[in-house]
């Protein structure tokens, strides 16, 4: 007899893959504002690739040869950043959109695992990704959203220069601090200890 998923958790799994669509939709956005294009045309453009790495590659390209008129230097690292960022997430959106669901019973009870074919039954437990692993990922694939929103209205517009300048500074600093690894919910030592030697280095240079 078929036993009904757990709703929680295929509302973690829905929300994940819901938040990383809009990941994909905001780097559309900021690939049709560095080439210029109209909608249709980069649309055609874009999404010609059939995966997102060469999406990413495409974007990557146009950052190398873009002219960022407004807020030149942090635009660029914004984006540049922004795009590594989901590099280092689309592993894991690719686990879950690949993989299956399972139930697995103990002593605990009930719960639910997102696995992947490759691996053999024995080895699913430890290797599925959790409710918990799920709702990590989502968050940050969320926060990774609305940073590349937010940065991208900021560059948009001339108006109040050092209030946007100072905006997009700190949406700089909030993505170096987006962990790398998507379903952990902490920056890992070595990018805190990147973000304090940025830092130092921002002190010592505004005090020459």
């Amino acid at each position: 007899m078929f036993t009904p998923l757990d709703e929680k958790f295929l509302l973690a799994y829905g929300e994940a893959l819901m938040e990383w669509s809009y990941v994909e939709n905001r780097l559309f956005r900021w690939f049709m504002h560095l080439t210029a294009l109209e909608d249709e045309m980069a649309r055609a453009i874009f999404f010609s690739a059939r995966s997102f790495l060469g999406r990413s590659d495409m974007l990557d390209a146009v950052i190398e040869r873009a002219t960022f008129s407004n807020y030149g230097q942090i635009a660029r690292q914004i984006i540049e950043e922004a795009t590594q960022k989901a590099n280092s997430y689309a592993g894991f959106r690719n686990a879950i959109a690949h993989g299956f669901v399972i139930s697995e019973y103990s002593e605990k009870g009930r719960r639910e695992f997102l696995v992947q074919g490759k691996h053999p039954t024995h080895l699913q437990s430890e290797t599925g990704i959790t409710f918990d692993r799920l709702k990590i990922a989502s968050e940050n694939f969320a926060s990774l959203a609305n940073l590349l929103s937010w940065s991208l209205r900021l560059v948009g517009g001339t108006d109040r220069p050092d209030e946007r300048l100072q905006q997009l500074q700190k949406c700089h600093n909030k993505l170096l601090l987006l962990p790398n690894v998507p379903d952990q919910d902490k920056p890992s030592q070595k990018q805190l200890g990147r973000q304090r030697q940025r830092q130092a280095a921002g002190r010592k240079k505004s005090h020459k």
